[in-house]
């Protein structure tokens, strides 16, 4: 819902979509341009299974969406057609690797709260970002605390940095960034922050 009327003809960025591109599949078929997914890992599976399943998305898609996603997933060879793409790289060197203003929508589903250099990533984002794009963020600051601290909400504020790093510094735990802290970092990389928006 959040991208409602940003979609279409967009050039969208997607960071750290992990192994699948279900996202850029309707992305695709909501009406955008292409699709780029980064991640710093090599994730994307690219398996018979996987085409399988990609395939079978788009015929559970409504018709102009099927329509829009007709040769998107190809038979052999490439998964994909030129409009979706995958890219091994960080945010950070996605910013010095594309041109500037590359995309019109650029999203993530509880990636930034991993990052470990938030300003960097942010300016990086806004250099990729075209002038009149957008950027829509789903940030999990919630505990990410194992049992063994209780798994109390915000148990990982408790820690000291030097311990937390410590702990977590080969895990996919939280970089423990506050809202207010994601609002003054993204007006620093010189973008506008419409609407931070509590979910439960």
């Amino acid at each position: 819902a959040a991208l409602a009327g940003l979609v279409d003809r967009a050039r969208v960025l997607e960071l750290g979509p992990g192994p699948l591109l279900a996202t850029g599949v309707h992305l695709i078929g909501a009406g955008a341009r292409s699709y780029t997914a980064i991640d710093r890992f090599a994730l994307f599976r690219e398996d018979e299974n996987t085409r399988a399943a990609y395939r079978a998305l788009v015929e559970r898609l409504p018709a102009d969406a099927r329509r829009r996603c007709d040769g998107l997933v190809r038979p052999a060879g490439a998964l994909f057609d030129d409009r979706i793409r995958t890219v091994e790289v960080s945010a950070e060197e996605a910013g010095r690797r594309f041109p500037p203003a590359s995309f019109d929508l650029i999203v993530s589903y509880n990636v930034l709260e991993h990052v470990d250099d938030l300003g960097a990533t942010l300016r990086a984002l806004s250099r990729l970002l075209a002038p009149q794009g957008a950027m829509v963020h789903r940030v999990d600051v919630s505990t990410h605390a194992p049992a063994w601290v209780g798994g109390q909400v915000m148990d990982q504020l408790t820690f000291p940095d030097w311990l937390w790093r410590a702990m977590y510094s080969r895990r996919a735990y939280p970089n423990r960034v506050r809202p207010g802290e994601y609002r003054r970092l993204a007006g620093e990389a010189g973008l506008r922050v419409g609407e931070i928006k509590a979910l439960r």
